[in-house]
């Protein structure tokens, strides 16, 4: 069902750059709600390549379906243009890595509809029976959701316990707020940014326990390093735009100041091999004895901060001093959206198991030659 119609209840707004399975995923999740799908839009906006744009269209949904592309977009400018196609008065913000659980949308709807001025939160956790590395245990969105349920039961939440994978809210206070800051260019701050400006403007944030959604991510050793080089970037652009918090992000200052540095000659591949050895271990069958795996998981918890750390420091340096600053080898993954090591090789995988020899690196050179046929926002 293409197009949107008079009495949509709520509007989804989904922002996307390749990842094909996992937004199957989400939209067939979405059409099994009990809500009337006539009763919904969903907006998809895709990301850099209108790879998605012909199977989306193909497909016969229930709900009401639109299609928006952003040539040069980010999350954050996607989500914008999301809600400018979007008709619904409550819109429900989803990223592409998300699977609602059964009634997420009923419950996510009644607690929205309690409060115009409060922005709703999902209640994020790892898909059922999923095998986690101890890198996702540890970084991946479920472990901020541990820490919002524990302040939540303190006392209202703030903007530093916001994240944006999957909330729900009144199109005129987004409106209000100015919607997402779209100069966010790299993974990270760009929903903390969005929810301060919502804070001061007498928005609350509220966790909803009751719509629960599935996170689905896998974090290799790799990704840690490379998502957190890219969150130090986007804590420096985040402290220009808010110089009075740039105390309250972590390593700015100490980077700055030169009290937190490392040698040219540190080697991080160290680290990277010594927590792979771990990740090994640990879904080893034999490594059963709980004081074991503790011990193990402790030490692994160890090195994975200093990498987080590490990170974080290269990505801090990369955005004060700019391109001069080197890298040390650390991929940028503004590149690749916002996927990760192990995202990129599934999605070569699929690649070659549909066509054979094409993987996604040289689908991505024959889109270079198609990128002249954009489709604008309709």
């Amino acid at each position: 069902m293409t197009g949107t119609r008079a009495g949509v209840l709520l509007s989804i707004v989904i922002p996307v750059f390749a990842r094909p399975r996992q937004l199957d995923r989400l939209l067939t999740s979405i059409a099994r709600q009990s809500i009337d799908s006539t009763r919904i839009q969903v907006v998809v906006v895709e990301n850099k390549r209108c790879w998605n744009r012909f199977w989306l269209e193909d497909q016969k949904w229930p709900f009401h379906f639109t299609y928006g592309f952003m040539p040069g977009g980010n999350q954050a400018a996607c989500r914008n243009a999301g809600v400018r196609l979007s008709t619904a008065d409550r819109v429900l913000f989803l990223d592409s890595d998300i699977e609602l659980a059964e009634h997420a949308l009923g419950h996510l709807l009644a607690d929205a509809a309690r409060n115009d001025n409060t922005i709703t939160m999902a209640d994020v956790v790892h898909p059922p029976a999923s095998r986690l590395t101890l890198a996702t245990h540890l970084f991946d969105v479920p472990r901020h959701f541990r820490d919002f349920r524990r302040e939540q039961a303190k006392g209202s939440l703030t903007w530093k316990t916001f994240t944006s994978c999957a909330f729900i809210m009144h199109r005129a206070a987004f409106e209000r707020i100015g919607g997402f800051t779209d100069s966010f260019v790299h993974y990270g701050s760009e929903d903390g940014e969005f929810a301060l400006r919502a804070e001061r403007a007498g928005l609350r944030i509220h966790l909803s326990h009751s719509a629960i959604v599935f996170h689905h991510k896998h974090l290799a050793p790799e990704d840690v390093l490379t998502r957190y080089f890219a969150l130090g970037r986007s804590s420096v652009h985040f402290a220009h735009l808010h110089p009075d918090l740039e105390n309250t992000m972590w390593g700015i200052n100490p980077t700055r100041s030169g009290d937190l540095t490392y040698s040219s000659e540190f080697d991080y591949s160290g680290l990277l091999e010594r927590v792979r050895a771990i990740e090994a271990v640990l879904s080893d069958p034999q490594y059963r004895s709980p004081a074991s795996r503790k011990r193990i998981a402790t030490e692994g918890t160890r090195i994975y901060g200093e990498i987080a750390e590490y990170g974080n420091y290269r990505g801090i340096r990369r955005e004060l001093w700019g391109a001069e600053e080197r890298t040390h080898g650390i991929a940028d993954p503004a590149d690749w959206g916002q996927w990760g090591a192990t995202e990129r090789r599934q999605e070569n995988a699929l690649f070659q198991n549909h066509c054979g020899f094409i993987t996604w690196d040289s689908w991505q050179q024959i889109m270079q030659d198609l990128d002249g046929n954009r489709v604008d926002l309709l």
